[in-house]
Protein backbone atom coordinates (compact mmCIF):
# COMPACT_ATOMS: atom_id res chain seq x y z
CA UNK A 1 0.00 0.00 0.00
CA UNK A 2 1.96 2.94 -1.27
CA UNK A 3 1.77 6.40 0.14
CA UNK A 4 3.65 9.18 1.82
CA UNK A 5 4.01 8.24 5.46
CA UNK A 6 5.37 4.81 6.29
CA UNK A 7 2.97 2.77 8.37
CA UNK A 8 4.15 0.51 11.16
CA UNK A 9 4.63 -3.00 9.75
CA UNK A 10 1.90 -4.57 11.88
CA UNK A 11 -0.63 -1.99 10.69
CA UNK A 12 0.35 -2.38 7.05
CA UNK A 13 0.00 -6.15 7.44
CA UNK A 14 -3.48 -5.86 9.01
CA UNK A 15 -4.64 -3.43 6.29
CA UNK A 16 -3.39 -5.65 3.47
CA UNK A 17 -4.94 -8.65 5.16
CA UNK A 18 -8.34 -6.98 5.58
CA UNK A 19 -8.30 -5.67 2.01
CA UNK A 20 -7.42 -9.11 0.61
CA UNK A 21 -10.25 -10.86 2.51
CA UNK A 22 -12.82 -8.19 1.60
CA UNK A 23 -11.94 -8.08 -2.08
CA UNK A 24 -10.85 -11.72 -2.41
CA UNK A 25 -7.89 -10.34 -4.27
CA UNK A 26 -4.17 -10.11 -3.76
CA UNK A 27 -3.82 -7.06 -6.00
CA UNK A 28 -2.55 -4.89 -3.14
CA UNK A 29 -0.33 -7.56 -1.54
CA UNK A 30 3.35 -7.02 -2.14
CA UNK A 31 5.44 -9.96 -3.37
CA UNK A 32 7.64 -9.44 -0.31
CA UNK A 33 4.71 -9.90 2.06
CA UNK A 34 3.53 -13.03 0.21
CA UNK A 35 6.97 -14.57 0.57
CA UNK A 36 7.28 -13.52 4.20
CA UNK A 37 3.94 -15.13 5.10
CA UNK A 38 4.99 -18.38 3.48
CA UNK A 39 8.38 -18.39 5.27
CA UNK A 40 6.82 -17.71 8.66
CA UNK A 41 4.58 -20.78 8.48
CA UNK A 42 6.74 -23.30 6.62
CA UNK A 43 8.08 -25.91 8.98
CA UNK A 44 7.03 -28.72 11.24
CA UNK A 45 6.14 -26.57 14.24
CA UNK A 46 2.37 -26.69 14.05
CA UNK A 47 0.70 -25.34 17.17
CA UNK A 48 -2.20 -23.07 18.06
CA UNK A 49 -0.36 -19.96 16.90
CA UNK A 50 0.64 -21.50 13.56
CA UNK A 51 -2.93 -22.64 12.89
CA UNK A 52 -4.23 -19.19 13.82
CA UNK A 53 -1.71 -17.43 11.61
CA UNK A 54 -2.44 -19.69 8.63
CA UNK A 55 -6.22 -19.31 9.06
CA UNK A 56 -5.87 -15.55 8.86
CA UNK A 57 -3.02 -15.04 6.39
CA UNK A 58 -3.62 -17.70 3.70
CA UNK A 59 -5.37 -15.08 1.58
CA UNK A 60 -2.04 -13.24 1.27
CA UNK A 61 -0.37 -16.26 -0.34
CA UNK A 62 -0.54 -17.65 -3.81
CA UNK A 63 -3.26 -20.29 -3.97
CA UNK A 64 -0.95 -23.28 -4.44
CA UNK A 65 1.24 -22.18 -1.53
CA UNK A 66 -1.81 -21.79 0.70
CA UNK A 67 -3.18 -25.19 -0.36
CA UNK A 68 0.14 -26.85 0.40
CA UNK A 69 0.32 -25.27 3.86
CA UNK A 70 -3.29 -26.15 4.62
CA UNK A 71 -2.64 -29.80 3.79
CA UNK A 72 0.53 -29.69 5.87
CA UNK A 73 -1.49 -28.35 8.81
CA UNK A 74 -4.04 -31.17 8.44
CA UNK A 75 -1.28 -33.78 8.37
CA UNK A 76 0.36 -32.25 11.45
CA UNK A 77 -2.95 -32.31 13.29
CA UNK A 78 -3.61 -35.92 12.25
CA UNK A 79 -0.17 -36.94 13.57
CA UNK A 80 -0.73 -35.13 16.86
CA UNK A 81 -4.43 -34.46 17.46
CA UNK A 82 -4.97 -31.62 19.90
CA UNK A 83 -7.68 -31.55 22.49
CA UNK A 84 -7.57 -28.00 23.79
CA UNK A 85 -10.50 -26.10 22.40
CA UNK A 86 -8.54 -23.08 21.14
CA UNK A 87 -6.26 -25.21 18.99
CA UNK A 88 -9.26 -27.13 17.69
CA UNK A 89 -11.06 -23.90 16.82
CA UNK A 90 -8.08 -22.48 14.95
CA UNK A 91 -7.50 -25.63 12.93
CA UNK A 92 -11.21 -25.64 12.07
CA UNK A 93 -10.92 -22.01 10.94
CA UNK A 94 -8.07 -23.07 8.65
CA UNK A 95 -10.52 -25.42 6.94
CA UNK A 96 -13.42 -22.99 6.75
CA UNK A 97 -11.31 -20.08 5.49
CA UNK A 98 -9.62 -22.31 2.94
CA UNK A 99 -13.01 -23.41 1.60
CA UNK A 100 -13.94 -19.76 1.14
CA UNK A 101 -10.59 -19.18 -0.57
CA UNK A 102 -11.29 -22.18 -2.84
CA UNK A 103 -14.70 -20.81 -3.76
CA UNK A 104 -13.29 -17.47 -4.86
CA UNK A 105 -10.50 -19.14 -6.83
CA UNK A 106 -12.85 -21.61 -8.51
CA UNK A 107 -10.77 -24.46 -7.13
CA UNK A 108 -11.75 -27.99 -7.97
CA UNK A 109 -12.72 -30.92 -5.81
CA UNK A 110 -9.11 -31.99 -5.34
CA UNK A 111 -8.70 -28.91 -3.13
CA UNK A 112 -12.06 -28.75 -1.40
CA UNK A 113 -12.60 -32.41 -0.58
CA UNK A 114 -9.76 -32.64 1.96
CA UNK A 115 -10.99 -29.62 3.92
CA UNK A 116 -14.58 -30.83 4.05
CA UNK A 117 -13.45 -34.30 5.10
CA UNK A 118 -11.08 -32.83 7.70
CA UNK A 119 -13.74 -30.57 9.24
CA UNK A 120 -16.21 -33.42 9.44
CA UNK A 121 -13.60 -35.57 11.22
CA UNK A 122 -13.00 -33.11 14.05
CA UNK A 123 -14.40 -33.99 17.48
CA UNK A 124 -18.08 -33.37 18.09
CA UNK A 125 -18.08 -30.47 20.52
CA UNK A 126 -20.28 -27.38 20.81
CA UNK A 127 -17.22 -25.23 20.12
CA UNK A 128 -16.72 -26.79 16.69
CA UNK A 129 -20.36 -27.09 15.73
CA UNK A 130 -20.42 -23.89 13.72
CA UNK A 131 -17.35 -24.92 11.69
CA UNK A 132 -19.07 -28.22 10.94
CA UNK A 133 -22.20 -26.36 9.78
CA UNK A 134 -20.03 -24.26 7.47
CA UNK A 135 -18.33 -27.42 6.15
CA UNK A 136 -21.77 -28.77 5.31
CA UNK A 137 -22.68 -25.48 3.62
CA UNK A 138 -19.52 -25.48 1.49
CA UNK A 139 -20.00 -29.14 0.63
CA UNK A 140 -23.52 -28.34 -0.61
CA UNK A 141 -22.23 -25.29 -2.48
CA UNK A 142 -19.47 -27.20 -4.27
CA UNK A 143 -21.70 -30.19 -5.02
CA UNK A 144 -24.58 -28.08 -6.31
CA UNK A 145 -26.93 -29.36 -3.58
CA UNK A 146 -29.26 -26.37 -3.68
CA UNK A 147 -31.75 -27.80 -1.20
CA UNK A 148 -29.15 -28.21 1.55
CA UNK A 149 -27.55 -24.92 0.62
CA UNK A 150 -30.90 -23.08 0.88
CA UNK A 151 -31.66 -24.70 4.24
CA UNK A 152 -28.31 -23.64 5.64
CA UNK A 153 -28.63 -20.12 4.23
CA UNK A 154 -32.00 -19.84 5.96
CA UNK A 155 -30.50 -21.10 9.23
CA UNK A 156 -27.56 -18.71 9.04
CA UNK A 157 -29.91 -15.81 8.35
CA UNK A 158 -32.08 -16.77 11.33
CA UNK A 159 -29.15 -16.89 13.74
CA UNK A 160 -27.49 -13.74 12.38
CA UNK A 161 -24.43 -15.32 10.74
CA UNK A 162 -25.42 -15.00 7.09
CA UNK A 163 -22.73 -12.38 6.48
CA UNK A 164 -20.07 -15.09 6.91
CA UNK A 165 -21.17 -16.83 3.71
CA UNK A 166 -22.95 -14.01 1.90
CA UNK A 167 -20.01 -13.59 -0.49
CA UNK A 168 -20.68 -17.13 -1.79
CA UNK A 169 -24.43 -16.81 -2.32
CA UNK A 170 -25.82 -16.09 -5.74
CA UNK A 171 -29.08 -14.18 -5.76
CA UNK A 172 -31.03 -17.03 -7.34
CA UNK A 173 -30.42 -19.50 -4.51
Amino acid sequence: MGGGTALPYWLEFRLELAYAWITHSQDQVSPELKEKMKRIIVGDEWDRNAYYFLSQSMILMDFDDAASLVNSAYKAYDKNPQTDIFTLQWISFVGVNFLNYCYHHHAGEKYTESSIKFLKSLPITPDLGFSKVLALYYEALFNGDRKTQQSLIHLLKEIGYYSLIQDTVKEDV
